[in-house]
């Protein structure tokens, strides 16, 4: 049998080894930070597209910022060119009001300056209630018999592909006059008389 001295053979003994707890690197499973992590590439991508939608409408405004003003500056100088910007600054009446936050510039200009410039529309002209009866009177001798909507029905019945074909004329369909209850009960609607060869 074995003594004390000599030692069991390796085979046959294990031995366990201390568990290193110092220097181990533990997974924790979270959840929350799978989410984050795997969600995190679409929502980047959405913030790229809502960048440059940002991006894009500040550059539509400043175009239209820019047009906006390039129009104005040719009106300028097209008035300008014609002279219709010194007469009207220059013979207008202009009174300032000021105000505690803003003021107010009120400028009076005559008819004559208007005129002579070509803005001007005419004098308005008074409505003469008798001049309108007459007016309503042969507008109304005027209309036709047939409303403007069959007119515009047929146009389209017209112009429908094969809507009307050659030497054909569509014709509405009689209505039925009236129904009569049979032997049974039943309705029994008029018979269609029955077509011969001649």
């Amino acid at each position: 049998m074995m003594n004390d001295d000599e030692a069991p053979p390796s085979f046959l003994v294990q031995r366990r080894s201390k568990k290193n707890r110092q220097t181990k690197t533990q997974l924790v499973f979270d959840e929350q930070a799978r989410k984050d992590y795997l969600k995190g590439f679409h929502k980047r991508k959405i913030e790229r597209r809502e960048r440059a939608q940002k991006d894009l409408e500040d550059e539509i405004k400043t175009d239209l910022k820019n047009l906006r003003q390039k129009r104005r500056d040719e009106m300028k100088k097209r008035h300008q060119e014609l002279g219709l910007l010194d007469t009207v600054e220059n013979n207008t009446k202009k009174r300032t009001i000021e105000l505690k936050d803003h003021t107010i510039e009120i400028a009076e200009m005559d008819d004559q300056l208007i005129s002579d410039t070509g803005l001007y529309m005419g004098n308005n002209q008074i409505n003469n209630p008798e001049a309108n009866n007459d007016e309503e009177s042969t507008t109304k001798k005027k209309k036709s018999k047939t409303p403007l909507s069959k007119k515009m029905s047929i146009l389209q019945n017209l112009k429908a592909p094969g809507g009307l074909k050659k030497g054909h004329i569509n014709k509405p369909k009689p209505r039925r006059t009236s129904t009569k209850l049979g032997k049974k009960g039943g309705i029994q609607t008029p018979s269609k008389k029955k077509r011969t060869r001649q």
